[in-house]
């Protein structure tokens, strides 16, 4: 249509862009039913598959203009399509919602001050972590309890599941923290929206008693499979107390 044709990106090659859109384009659809009032979210039977190369694409985003990403978000594919399967299928689908989590971290990676386009980048990063703390964030969320939880029961699985799973779930965080930070020379003027965008974030987060499972986390930060996470740990409480006064910080912790 002529938004993604607008999207277009002379970084990525003519076969790549139309492979690209072809996946975008079969993810799925909004669709009414008569028993239902509004559109109701219909996912593709090789949604899954279609996710999965989606993150191979984005896997070779390497460059710091990232185009892939770039087209992504002009197309809106986060709007679109992975916020709302995310809202239909959060219950009885955990490795399709798992795969759309992956997704939405690559989308929500901080922009590169080096990039030539880093303030579009920034723009688009905001404007899906802007729907996201809307409407989707509790849904999301609630994926990362079943594996903490068997974490405190000691029957937590391999590194390569829930182990890998509470990690992408943390650098997720990170990137929702990280998306209003003022990390530009240009964006001075911007500080304060930044500030009580951030607030909001925090807002969701500690609603959704998001601290507290970090601070769990952090007293087992020694322990298999947490110690890995260390860093990105300490990012996060960095983050989360920035632009906190030391009179509300009890709200946090």
């Amino acid at each position: 249509n002529a938004g993604r044709q607008r999207g277009r990106n002379t970084m990525i090659s003519d076969f790549d862009e139309a492979h690209l859109q072809s996946l975008v384009s079969s993810l799925g659809k909004k669709q009414r039913f008569p028993e239902q009032s509004g559109l109701q979210y219909v996912k593709d039977p090789q949604s899954r598959e279609t996710l999965q190369d989606l993150l191979r694409f984005l896997r070779r985003d390497s460059t710091r203009e990232r185009p892939i990403m770039m087209l992504l978000h002009a197309w809106d594919v986060a709007g679109n399509d992975i916020l709302p399967m995310v809202q239909a299928y959060h219950s009885g689908a955990p490795d399709l919602i798992l795969d759309a989590v992956k997704l939405l971290v690559f989308l929500t990676l901080p922009a590169d001050p080096g990039a030539l386009n880093f303030n579009a980048q920034r723009h688009h990063i905001n404007r899906t972590v802007e729907a996201l703390t809307r409407n989707s964030c509790a849904v999301v969320f609630s994926h990362l309890a079943e594996p903490l939880e068997r974490f405190e029961s000691s029957r937590l699985r391999s590194r390569d599941e829930d182990g890998k799973t509470i990690q992408l779930f943390l650098t997720f965080i990170r990137n929702l923290l990280l998306s209003y930070h003022d990390n530009s020379p240009y964006n001075a003027a911007s500080s304060s929206h930044n500030v009580d965008s951030k607030s909001g974030i925090l807002t969701i987060l500690i609603d959704l008693h998001l601290p507290d499972l970090l601070c769990q986390i952090a007293k087992d930060a020694r322990k298999k499979p947490f110690v890995e996470d260390i860093t990105l740990l300490i990012e996060i409480f960095h983050l989360l107390f920035q632009f906190q006064d030391p009179r509300d910080r009890k709200s946090v912790v």
